[in-house]
């Protein structure tokens, strides 16, 4: 081992440059592992290791617990667990079912405003409809009596240009 590193390197590298002109020509990118490659001088005589993994063992962490073992779960249901997933999940499917509550009740409140928006229009249209027939019946007759026609004529010509509501037949 002479490098700084640890690793056998080699002689141009050690103390800096050695008197190489550029150090990186005769580096090989596959050297840093994957493909088991090695840093090779000019002559590809091998002056390196391969590049291992260092011997990692797995840590042995202990997770403390709540309450005691004997304890059931949350309100006396086991199997649910202490825990804030199970939480997250309750509330969850208490906002769902007071969100449907919530749609059905908005739902309600709008056919009962549409109902009564209706009820208005139908009596306004029920309204415009006798004063404008009221106000035709008014002109024939005042043209009966400048013309001097029959009440046949007249009852004819309100048929004829009278307003109706088609809806209700």
């Amino acid at each position: 081992m002479n490098g700084w590193n640890g690793l056998n390197t080699p002689a141009p590298f050690v103390g800096g440059l050695g008197g190489a002109a550029n150090p990186m020509q005769n580096f090989n990118p596959n050297w840093l592992g994957g493909s088991g490659g090695y840093m090779t001088p000019a002559g590809g005589t091998e002056v390196m290791n391969p590049v291992t993994p260092m011997n990692l063992q797995p840590l042995n962490v202990s997770v403390p617990q709540i309450g005691s073992p004997s304890s059931s779960g949350w309100f006396g249901i086991d199997g649910l667990g202490k825990n804030l997933d199970t939480l997250k999940m309750g509330v969850g499917v208490l906002g769902g079912v007071a969100n449907i509550w919530s749609g059905l009740q908005q739902n309600k409140l709008a056919r009962q405003s549409f109902n009564y928006q209706k009820g208005l229009a139908d009596t306004n249209l029920g309204n415009s409809i006798r004063s404008f027939n009221l106000q035709l019946d008014d002109k024939l007759r005042s043209r009966q009596v400048m013309e001097g026609s029959s009440d046949a004529a007249r009852e004819e010509a309100r048929a004829k240009w009278a307003a109706r509501d088609e809806r209700k037949g």
